[in-house]
């Protein structure tokens, strides 16, 4: 297998300092910044018209600071100071996406040689001297699909871990949402010890009696299978003062995790610095309960409590006098069997992502030593699973009956929290129904059809706010009749705007009372605008077909991933084909259209209600 310098296919630029435009105009460029290489869920532009810009070809590169080594691609903008682009010398013989995940494979070796003592910088040299292989494009767009793939897995099973403990809480809330209806008593009557880790930092080793800190408690979850270790010695003098035991509260009193509660899970002996032990009265309250409490009130405990400037802190004394209400202890053990059961279902979780990044690592590993290509025999001599990618990847993304049950009873819950903050919705995607026909006005190909599939993807690929949406499945792709039809009816009625018919489609033009439609009432922040607008213009000039065609797609992609089914292109492009047999026209644009997607990051998490044929 032939390699090659990156410093040999890529050329290496620096990025500006921009200033970020308040006023918002078409002829602004997006900035991209640290965040943006991550997500896009905070646009940025900028009204500078010169600027290093990177394109959807290009990858970009973290160079300074604390996130040094980041990689991201497939986005369009001016960079800012802290990022470099790194731009193909020849735009044919490397795909983009496999060369972003071999970079960030190199991450950990990238950071180990940063240059710089006290602000981390790549190290140009290093950088231009890692050899990559030198595969068929075929080859390399194969292994970026399957390493995306099991990214896809990872991320899907990090968001069921957090619904259940949005579940958690929303069962919290139902039960206990009016705290002060029960009794009010300080940690101090409720708990039999208060007491904390030492204040020392004892040498650590990479064996002996596990030691906590405040970075191993998140809420709910301490992490052991990544602790520090101390001798026993030091354990032994660190025991006789903070001795945690099954059952008790560990609570983070200084440093960025401040405030974090968790149980403590384990039957063993272990250490702790920088975090205070409640020792509870088992009789008066549930371990569970007092974990959630602390962790859902957590601002406000800390803010009435904490002490202290840059850096804030719970002194013991402060902790003792924490105020917490109990309702009624039979009522507190019905939570807490509801929460162990909750919990059960996130360790198999865990274990199954664990599972899944120990797999991608493989691949990974695999994937840059030649392994993956599209007609690779496997060896019976490799030590990890002999199983295909995509097999593989299927077995593990398959969840159990019970798993699915109560995932469906997450998204359930989910939604019905999201909806209680949702008032007035028939009102706010008025507002947004009004800002895509504004943004398009001056779109010869805007009309109803279009105007449908942008809604439905700014709902469920951007906003991800619960309206009440119930979109179905329709020839054209994912339609919400119930809203769309009152809809127009009443842009009408208002004179926002007018509907005149040509040939098949309704299009707009403007009404007698058009100022009306273009005022937000503050029920979308500029970020969001800005995202809609965005996704608006991936599609200007363009006919409805082509927005029908990605509606669709990702309908049926984001129905695979909320019901845990196997994501691949081929059952994707089935899917679509099932949609509708009027379908069948697109069967040819199928594959470009998910490359584009995907170089577009239109690409679902798995949020909102399944879209189902009408019954």
């Amino acid at each position: 297998m032939r390699l090659e310098r990156l410093g040999d296919i890529l050329t290496i630029q620096k990025g500006k300092k921009h200033s970020i435009a308040h006023d918002i105009t078409t002829s602004s460029t997006r900035l991209l910044q640290i965040e943006d290489l991550r997500n896009d869920n905070q646009l940025k532009y900028t009204n500078d018209t010169n600027g290093v810009l990177a394109t959807e070809e290009d990858l970009m590169i973290v160079w300074d600071g604390a996130n040094a080594g980041t990689v991201g691609y497939g986005k369009r903008g001016f960079i800012g100071s802290t990022i470099s682009v790194l731009k193909k010398k020849d735009q044919d013989s490397f795909d983009t996406r496999f060369l972003g995940k071999f970079l960030q494979s190199q991450f950990s070796m990238l950071r180990k040689k940063t240059s710089g003592t006290t602000i981390p910088h790549i190290d140009r040299s290093i950088l231009e001297n890692i050899f990559i292989p030198v595969l068929n494009l075929s080859d390399q767009i194969h292994i970026a699909h399957i390493l995306s793939q099991a990214e896809a897995l990872i991320a899907q099973r990090k968001e069921s871990i957090r619904l259940l403990d949005e579940l958690v809480k929303s069962k919290f809330l139902e039960m206990f949402g009016d705290p002060v209806k029960n009794d009010e008593f300080k940690l101090s009557e409720i708990c039999i010890k208060i007491t904390d880790g030492t204040h020392d930092t004892p040498e650590r080793l990479k064996e002996g009696i596990k030691f906590i800190t405040g970075k191993h408690i998140r809420e709910a979850f301490i992490d052991y299978d990544n602790s520090d270790y101390v001798t026993e010695e030091i354990h032994k003098e660190i025991y006789r003062r903070c001795n945690p035991e099954y059952g008790d509260i560990l609570y983070t009193n200084i440093g960025v995790n401040l405030g974090t509660a968790a149980m403590n899970t384990v039957h063993y002996q272990f250490s702790m610095k920088n975090v205070a032990l409640l020792k509870l009265r088992k009789n008066r309250i549930s371990p569970r309960y007092i974990e959630k409490y602390l962790n859902y009130f957590r601002e406000k405990i800390i803010n009435d409590n904490s002490a202290g400037g840059a850096q804030r802190f719970l002194s013991l004394s402060q902790i003792n006098s924490i105020k917490i209400y109990l309702p009624n202890f039979q009522v507190q053990y019905q939570f807490e069997d509801f929460v162990e059961k909750i919990e059960l279902q996130k360790v198999r979780m865990r274990k199954s992502l664990k599972d899944l990044e120990t797999l991608y690592s493989s691949l990974s590993q695999k994937a840059f030593n030649g392994e993956l290509m599209i007609n690779q025999k496997s060896s019976s001599k490799v030590s990890t699973p002999r199983i295909t990618p995509e097999t593989s990847l299927h077995v593990i993304a398959t969840d159990s009956n019970k798993e699915r049950t109560t995932l469906q009873k997450v998204d359930k819950a989910k939604s019905t929290l999201i909806s209680k903050k949702e008032e007035q919705s028939f009102l706010k995607r008025k507002i947004l129904g009004s800002y895509i026909i504004n943004q398009s006005l001056e779109d010869s190909q805007f009309g109803d059809v279009k105007f449908e599939k942008l809604l439905h993807l700014s709902e469920y690929l951007i906003l991800k706010r619960n309206f009440g949406q119930h979109y179905v499945q329709k020839v054209a792709g994912p339609y919400d009749n119930k809203f769309t039809i009152l809809f127009f009816q009443q842009i009408e009625k208002d004179r926002w705007f007018r509907r005149t018919k040509k040939e098949k489609q309704f299009h707009f033009q403007k009404g007698e009372k058009h100022e009306s439609s273009t005022k937000a009432y503050n029920y979308f922040s500029e970020q969001e605008l800005g995202f809609v607008q965005s996704l608006i213009q991936l599609f200007k000039k363009a006919n409805y077909e082509k927005v029908e065609v990605v509606s669709t797609l990702y309908a049926v992609w984001n129905n695979r991933i909320i019901k845990g089914e196997p994501i691949e292109d081929n059952l994707l492009k089935e899917d679509f084909l099932n949609w509708d047999l009027q379908k069948t026209k697109y069967k040819d644009r199928l594959d470009k259209a998910l490359a584009w997607m995907r170089e577009k990051n239109l690409v679902p998490d798995g949020w909102g209600p399944l879209i189902e044929k009408t019954k």
